[in-house]
């Protein structure tokens, strides 16, 4: 039984191979953006049934991630806590992706029917439970994945680590958004006759590769855990039910750390929402609205037109995914890691390591003299957002346009970053206050000096050294998630009461009208827009006040 926890490999490289299965997790989520939308349309979907589909991820990522980290933090699997869902949640992944990418197919060898318009009901509905699917088990994967980089990395390490992260997340955006603009049925004809259908391939594979590969790479220890058997299995015949009341219960004892980023979370993401629903749309309008301004003769329902506003609109998203992966990557330069004061957070070290800086600084950046903290990097790039997504108001032209949403990147890093790198922090000082000092201390030694353990341990047992603490980094990820798409459902809600209010049957989702556009229609996702800013300028200030 494995009763240690490491990454193989150099020190410089155990930082991006912990994180690499996020990169997998973001190319399935931006192809997810890119194509599912205009697939489940062509196949005639309505936008009202679009609401319902698009209500997947938040639905997926309140239940999913809360339950999947409970059930991993409780795992006793020989494999370890984390990769069994990793691996078994990308797996349930790749086999939604292809329920979906052949929908067609499987409804007309369902229904016998060669011909998709009479089967079309039951492939819409193959289509619909696959996005569903996906999302479902890809936030399984998500959750298991990010806990997994908290469990085998030292907590001094864990601010790098979530910088990797948001690396990984920009890496990941960048080849899912930049693969949709390629013709991909000419580029690979024997991978398919359509565009989902062959990025639904590159994205499984994506998932797979990454996945297995930080899997192989990384050793988790064993959970064994303080109750005896028999409670253990006695416990398990209501294990459902005793998981969720375990995940609300535990909004009681959440580290004062974590209620702080999850209600700052809450408001943050009010305004990344509306941002990343309604971007593509905004931009596409304005470029529609500015290119019939300057004379040109089509209307504004050419399809072409219409293709080319959608066109400007992703690329102000590629531009903003480049500009995060740039951020994340020089950012943890100029910001300091957390206070390695308190217990849980020391950086123990052996003797000439110590002298060396070996233990200190491997995998991590070197520090420029002028560095800030997280909680003020984070406030400031709550102040930056908001004051962009305000300053929507104004703008008249495409290139203003795609300037705001490209600018956003450099917000985006530390979104993607700071939050989660300090509910690690959180949940290694959590973990470490549940362990006696000598506990705490035969950790420390054997996480900087395994090597140690090999020989003789003054009569201790390796076992006792290296047991695994009570660890609720899953538990941590997954409470911290449901405040990540509450705000998603709010979001949804809100923008439907305006575009009842100031644009009357006008869909949520968007899309250009059938009529011409006009200001009142722009007005709207403007107000919508200006919202998410106001909340976002909200989110600073409780970063300060919570954070000091």
């Amino acid at each position: 039984m494995t009763t240690y926890k490491r990454v193989l490999g150099p020190r410089w490289l155990q930082l991006p191979l912990a994180n690499l299965p996020i990169l997998g997790t973001q190319f399935v989520w931006s192809a997810e953006m890119a194509f599912v939308s205009p697939y489940l349309l062509e196949l005639g979907l309505t936008r009202a049934h679009m609401a319902l589909v698009m209500l997947a991820a938040p639905f997926s990522g309140l239940v999913v991630q809360p339950i999947i980290g409970a059930l991993a933090d409780a795992s006793t699997s020989s494999w370890g806590r984390r990769r069994p869902f990793m691996l078994g949640g990308s797996v349930l992944c790749i086999l939604s992706l292809m329920m979906l990418s052949y929908a067609k197919e499987i409804s007309a060898w369902i229904s016998g029917e060669d011909n998709h318009a009479s089967s079309l009901g039951l492939t819409q509905a193959i289509a619909i439970v696959a996005v569903y699917c996906i999302d479902f088990t890809l936030n399984a994967t998500t959750a298991a994945a990010r806990a997994l980089a908290i469990d085998v990395l030292p907590a001094e390490f864990q601010s790098t680590s979530g910088a990797w992260a948001s690396r990984m997340v920009g890496a990941g955006g960048i080849i899912g958004f930049y693969s949709g603009t390629a013709a991909l049925p000419k580029l690979f004809p024997a991978l398919g006759t359509s565009q989902i259908a062959i990025m639904s391939f590159f994205a499984s594979m994506a998932l797979l590769v990454t996945q297995f590969f930080t899997s192989v790479c990384v050793t988790e220890s064993v959970h064994i855990p303080a109750a005896p058997r028999h409670t253990l299995k006695s416990q398990r015949r209501s294990w459902i039910l005793q998981r969720l009341a375990k995940v609300y219960h535990s909004l009681r004892s959440l580290p004062d750390e974590v209620k702080s980023v999850c209600a700052i979370q809450f408001f943050s993401w009010m305004g990344w929402f509306p941002a990343m629903f309604f971007g593509t749309v905004w931009i596409g309008d304005i470029f529609i609205t500015e290119t019939l301004r300057l004379g040109d003769p089509r209307s504004a329902t050419d399809p072409a037109l219409r293709a080319e506003g959608t066109r400007a609109g992703s690329r102000a998203m590629f531009y903003g995914a480049l500009l995060t992966l740039v951020t994340s990557i020089l950012l943890p330069y100029f910001v300091k890691d957390p206070d390695p004061g308190a217990r849980g957070m020391e950086s123990l070290s052996l003797g000439a390591e110590e002298e060396s800086g070996t233990v200190r600084s491997a995998g991590r950046p070197s520090k420029f003299k002028f560095t800030i903290g997280l909680s003020l990097c984070w406030q400031l790039a709550h102040l930056m957002f908001g004051s962009l997504l305000l300053s929507t108001g104004f703008v008249t032209s495409v290139r203003a346009a795609t300037a705001i949403f490209a600018l956003q990147g450099l917000c985006s890093a530390a979104t993607h970053w700071i939050p989660f790198a300090m509910i690690a922090t959180a949940a290694h000082k959590d973990a470490s206050k549940s362990m006696k000092p000598s506990e705490y201390l035969a950790r420390g030694l054997f996480r900087e000096g395994e090597y140690l353990l090999e020989s003789s341990t003054s009569g201790i047992n390796r076992s006792e050294l290296v047991g695994d603490a009570p660890n609720r980094a899953g538990l941590f990820l997954g409470i911290h998630n449901v405040f990540v798409v509450l705000p998603q459902f709010l979001s949804i809600s809100l923008s439907a009461v305006i575009f009842s209010i100031r644009d009357p049957g006008r869909s949520v989702l968007g899309g250009t009208p059938a009529e011409i556009i006009n200001d009142q229609k722009i007005s709207s996702l403007t107000v919508i827009l200006s919202l998410g800013g106001l909340n976002s300028l909200l989110a600073a200030v409780l970063t300060r006040k919570l954070l000091k």
